[in-house]
């Protein structure tokens, strides 16, 4: 292994100590995770921006099914991947969060998506979290206002 000599001001040497003491761990093992932290954060900022893939290959066709699937009994909608799989941060746990608008929707229109959601998610070994609203709510609804919707606009990935 390497060794670096990094120079810090005293104020910021004793405070490393305290929290290395607290967590009864060494200095250069707290300095080690911190610079693992700030280089995973910043890969990640990177990804964001665009300079790396924003959807994983299997998580592309996981919506995609879904959105096959959906089209069999929905006559027109937007599906779009969101959050951190679509930011492309995610945990291998991470849920798939997507958003479909639809035209109209009815209670069984509701149910019929959540339950293909769930099939395609149990077959393909990814749990969905879907966001359903309509066109209307969307575009003059309270959720227009709603920083979930920006999110959407922000991050969000047609499969």
């Amino acid at each position: 292994m390497a060794k670096v000599l990094v120079s810090f001001p005293d104020e910021f040497l004793a405070e490393v100590d305290r929290i290395a003491g607290e967590e009864q761990r060494s200095r250069s093992e707290l300095l080690r995770e911190a610079v693992r932290f700030y280089m995973e954060r910043r890969s990640s900022q990177a990804r964001r921006r665009g300079a790396g893939p924003r959807l994983s290959p299997a998580d592309r066709r996981v919506a995609r099914e879904l959105a096959r699937r959906l089209a069999t009994f929905l006559p027109a909608f937007d599906l779009r991947v969101f959050g951190s799989r679509a930011r492309g941060d995610s945990a291998p746990d991470s849920d798939l969060d997507i958003f479909v608008e639809v035209e109209e929707i009815s209670p069984e229109v509701r149910r019929r998506i959540s339950e293909t959601a769930w099939q395609v998610g149990y077959e393909m070994d990814r749990v969905i979290a879907t966001v359903v609203a309509t066109r209307e709510q969307v575009e003059r609804g309270a959720l227009a206002a709603s920083p979930l919707l920006a999110s959407v606009k922000r991050e969000g990935v047609r499969p």
